[in-house]
């Protein structure tokens, strides 16, 4: 269910702030960096030979790394074009990365920064339809990654439709890439769906409600800034009107 204060009785939303912006971006950061070596792990070296790709073509690490900071830096601004919302920003950048990855190496690099864009410029509309069916999705994960990752799938079927595939495999297709779509829905949510269930009938999936009234920090962490235990009278403020000690 959604976190406590999310939604009103008669059912509007109420935004709930990050408690610590600039850490939640550094970790939106940190995630991006992460990605270019992520990808390159997707990668084939074939042994005195070469790097190939998924589809057993000619590659580059060079070709993967810029084309995953052309689609960072797409979603980015994609992003910020249509929020102007810091976090939204970063997880744009994320869900550019997405909306390329699929055929990271087979973009000209415009391409990849075009897709990133779109990419960066849906996930928060996407995020909304959520919350108007009443689902509060803390972090915009299903957006960034489900609606960001299913671009990318269906982008390479409709731009690089012939591309041509390993073996005796079939070139990429607009077809193929909406089968394989839905075969990771399918295998992705389905099984996540149930186990999600079964935690949350034993009561081991939801934050208790004292702890989110609390706070996530403090109930995990019971150290409160300068080393003031959080409930403690000694918070080192001031009582208003008071002069500082000499």
């Amino acid at each position: 269910g959604p976190r406590i204060g999310r939604f009103n009785a008669d059912g509007t939303v109420n935004e709930l702030f990050p408690h610590n912006v600039p850490m939640a971006l550094l970790g939106l950061f940190l995630i991006l960096v992460g990605f270019f070596g992520f990808l390159g792990g997707c990668a084939i070296y074939l042994s005195s030979e070469q790097w190939v790709n998924i589809y057993n073509q000619p590659m580059t690490l060079s070709a993967y790394a810029f084309n995953t900071l052309m689609a960072m830096g797409g979603g980015i601004i994609g992003a910020w074009v249509f929020t102007r919302d810091p976090f939204w920003m970063m997880s744009g950048a994320l869900a550019g990365i997405f909306a390329a990855a699929a055929g990271l190496d087979v973009w000209y690099p415009p391409m990849a920064f075009g897709l990133g864009f779109f990419g960066g410029a849906v996930i928060c509309k996407a995020n909304d339809v959520l919350v108007k069916m009443g689902i509060d999705d803390a972090v915009g994960a299903v957006a960034v990654h489900g609606v960001g990752g299913a671009i990318g799938v269906l982008a390479m079927g409709i731009f690089a439709a012939g591309y041509p595939n390993m073996g005796d495999a079939p070139a990429t297709s607009f077809f193929g890439q909406l089968v394989g779509l839905v075969t990771f829905i399918v295998l992705g949510f389905v099984p996540g769906y149930l186990g999600s269930l079964i935690f949350k009938v034993t009561g081991t999936l939801r934050v208790p409600d004292e702890a989110q009234i609390v706070g996530l920090d403090t109930a995990e962490v019971p150290l409160g800034a300068y080393g003031v235990k959080p409930g403690s009278s000694a918070t080192g403020q001031m009582a208003p009107g008071a002069a500082p000690a000499e």
